[in-house]
């Protein structure tokens, strides 16, 4: 495997951390690009998604680009959503294609096709677009417009439709109390080997278009939530974990849930 020169946005994000570190181990140059400083990196670049020249400059000479920068869930619309997760993203794909970057990886989320209810079925990327708020709409958008790079420009672009990556000890007791967390979880050490999976492996698009939106999660506990075919045929990544293995968080939930049983007279 030969070293590669890898530009990961939001870097100092509670994902981009295990990322960057992954492909460090993997003997990865990577560039960060972030808000804020990024004390692990020393190639770095510290600036606002909506800074064109930034990204522009920040792609420059890069052979991945690995983008999981965004404002996440609930915000304001027009003054947060729009420029971070549309705007962003547009300069992003913008800079790739002029840039000449081989591949392009984009972290969507599992919420796009969440009005689908995989309560009751098991949600495949064949279902279409459903987000259920102004946020899983956004990452809709920067999926339609990832493909619409691909087609015109012959650009190789992957969506990644990422599952719950719990950041916090809240979040840990919140996924351990939901029946469906576990099946909606993508554990840290899953996260870093699906990214480093799709600069890494050779892909296999089933057709010319080099264009793929792939759901992204951790094995299921159970029934699983979504269906991870284009992870495994075009990508060539399958989940090890079953959450909470995988991730910080492991003895929080078994802390958790035997308190819960005490709570229950179990």
């Amino acid at each position: 495997m030969s070293s590669q020169h890898i530009l990961v946005t939001g870097a100092a994000g509670a994902v981009g951390r295990v990322v960057v570190r992954r492909l460090l181990e993997h003997g990865h140059r990577v560039r960060g690009f972030d808000r804020v400083p990024m004390s692990d990196l020393s190639d770095q670049v510290v600036a606002n998604l909506t800074d064109q020249t930034a990204v522009t400059n920040a792609v420059r000479g890069m052979d991945a680009l690995i983008h999981l920068a965004a404002t996440p869930d609930e915000a304001e619309f027009v003054s947060d959503l729009v420029p971070n997760n549309i705007v962003g993203p547009y300069y992003i794909y913008s800079a790739a294609h002029e840039a000449g970057v081989k591949r392009v990886i984009v972290a969507s989320t599992i919420r796009v096709g969440q009005m689908h209810n995989w309560k009751q079925k098991t949600v495949r990327v064949a279902d279409g677009y459903a987000p259920h708020d102004a946020y899983s709409f956004t990452k809709a958008a920067c999926e339609v417009m990832g493909e619409m790079f691909a087609r015109r420009y012959d650009m190789t672009v992957i969506m990644a439709r990422i599952g719950w990556v719990v950041r916090n000890p809240n979040e840990a007791e919140q996924m351990a109390s939901n029946k469906w967390g576990g099946e909606i979880a993508l554990s840290q050490n899953d996260a870093a080997n699906f990214f480093a999976a799709c600069v890494e492996n050779e892909l296999h698009f089933p057709s010319a278009l080099c264009f793929v939106s792939a759901y992204v999660t951790s094995r299921a506990t159970q029934q699983a939530a979504v269906d991870l075919s284009e992870a495994r045929d075009v990508i060539g990544w399958e989940p090890a974990d079953i959450w909470p293995a995988g991730s910080p968080w492991e003895q929080i939930v078994k802390d958790f849930k035997a308190k819960t049983a005490v709570n229950r007279g179990v």
